[in-house]
């Protein structure tokens, strides 16, 4: 029989005494002692890393990081319009340059050098395989990747986006009122690649930041504006009222185009509200008892009756009418209609007046 093992017959006192001696040689798993300053860092896959604490200084200009500082290295980085070309890495006496090339979300594709090119590959997320002592500071979305959260940080700081979880790893402040989804924790509301979120606030679409660098690289183009002289023309061939008190503004040579606008949005505001208000009396009458209606329904303004989003709709309306009616009465008061600009309708009226 071998030492520390219970015979065969043996009484239960004496097998729980013959357990407890194996036990109290069995090894004991103690806590790791971690020197002091000491990062863990818990990546997907039960990858467990340890880094020692590093000091690093981050610097920006406009949103866009500028130049990265530690204790054994300090990186530059070269970019216009939010968009890296360039890098500059110095550690200790040696200093080496890498050009960067980057596809329409300014998601570093390529870097190289003088004697090495290397090339970058992302998921939709923005996942890619670990960096390597070569790798360019920029990566995804033109964004800086640390290494020690495996993240983004996203807003200067603001919040941290990891691509492997596609998520962000801490809620929006903006959500879900001011940035547009209801996910706190979702990047980009699930497109990924027509849209970018540099701010870890808003998410903004690819073209739009490619309308920015084209601005900014190409000499600038003034965009036509709408005359709306056509459209003013045709409002007034079809509203009297309209053609008499405004007429004159058509041919005048002072006359601008946000003066034909008003013209022409003013009938068409009309309407718009005078549909709204019918909508809202028919509702009234078919909801509401009749002994409870005003006599003078028909002429009064129930929109206030109709639903919020309606009821909004609508006095938006009519505060955009009253914008061009003022904006036509300060054309009006200084410059005023001449005898010959006014209708035969109205010369009688004024001659009268004139002669009281």
């Amino acid at each position: 029989m071998g030492a520390g093992l219970p015979a065969k017959g043996l009484t239960l006192s004496a097998h729980l005494s013959c357990a407890c001696r194996q036990l109290a040689f069995l090894p004991v798993a103690r806590e790791p002692t971690l020197p002091e300053g000491s990062l863990i860092n818990y990546a997907p896959r039960r990858r467990l890393t340890m880094f020692q604490n590093r000091q690093q200084h981050l610097f920006y200009k406009n949103g866009q990081l500028a130049s990265q500082i530690a204790s054994d290295h300090a990186v530059t980085v070269l970019s216009v319009s939010n968009t890296p070309l360039a890098e500059r890495r110095s550690e200790g006496r040696s200093d080496r340059t890498s050009l960067l090339a980057v596809d329409l979300q300014s998601s570093v594709l390529n870097h190289s050098r003088r004697h090495s090119t290397h090339a970058l590959a992302y998921t939709a997320y923005g996942h890619s395989k670990p960096p390597h002592s070569t790798a360019p500071l920029m990566g995804f979305t033109g964004q800086r990747y640390d290494d020690l959260t495996n993240c983004y940080l996203l807003g200067n700081g603001y919040r941290g986006f990891n691509p492997q979880m596609m998520r962000f790893l801490s809620p929006d402040s903006f959500s879900p009122f001011k940035n547009r989804t209801l996910n706190a924790y979702g990047y980009c509301m699930g497109d990924p690649i027509n849209r970018h979120d540099p701010s870890g606030h808003i998410w903004g679409k690819i073209k739009d930041s490619i309308g920015r660098l084209g601005a900014s690289t190409t000499a600038p183009s003034k965009k036509t504006k709408p005359d709306y002289h056509e459209d003013a023309t045709t409002a007034l061939k079809t509203n009297a009222e309209l053609k008499e008190k405004y007429g004159y503004i058509l041919e005048h040579p002072n006359a601008e185009p946000k003066h034909f606008k008003a013209i022409a949005k003013i009938p068409e505001l009309d309407n718009q509200f005078t549909k709204a208000n019918d909508h809202a009396t028919n509702q009234r009458k078919k909801f509401e008892p009749e002994d409870s209606l005003p006599l003078n329904i028909d002429d009064r303004n129930n929109t206030s009756h109709l639903s919020f989003d309606d009821h909004l709709r609508a006095e938006g309306n009519r505060a955009k009418r009253t914008k061009y009616e003022y904006r036509l009465h300060n054309f009006i008061s200084r410059h005023p209609p001449q005898t010959k600009d006014i209708p035969p309708q109205t010369k009688k009226t004024q001659r009268y007046e004139n002669r009281r």
